[in-house]
């Protein structure tokens, strides 16, 4: 005889439906929705096409097109702008006229960050 952990109940599936309908529905898409949209989604997918083209070359073309990419990102959208705002929407984020020590700090981490490129 198996030990009774090791039994497995099986409910009926009248009791299946009504937990089923009484969990209440989260709505929109499952799983991650990425951090690539409005804005920052068109501009990724337009450089869709450099990328595969970088990726079938040798590295050099490949630290090459990161480079211009982040370069192009971050004139388009300051690093001090939060990912759910666009960089059209009001708010004052342009750089700081001087950057403090933590300012800078803070900087260069989301930068990093950002940029990890092939599991570095």
């Amino acid at each position: 005889m198996a030990p009774s952990h090791a039994r497995r109940y099986r409910t009926s599936a009248p009791v299946r439906e009504r937990r089923r309908k009484a969990r209440p529905k989260k709505g929109g898409k499952a799983g991650n929705q990425g951090i690539f949209h409005g804005a920052r989604e068109v501009f990724i997918s337009q450089r869709y096409d450099d990328y595969l083209e970088a990726v079938s070359k040798n590295r050099a073309a490949q630290d090459k097109f990161w480079r211009d990419l982040f370069q192009d990102y971050w004139s388009t959208f300051p690093w001090r702008l939060p990912l759910d705002q666009e960089p059209d929407e009001e708010g004052d984020w342009d750089e700081p006229e001087e950057l403090t020590e933590e300012l800078e700090k803070e900087k260069q981490e989301i930068i990093q960050r950002t940029q990890k490129v092939r599991g570095q």
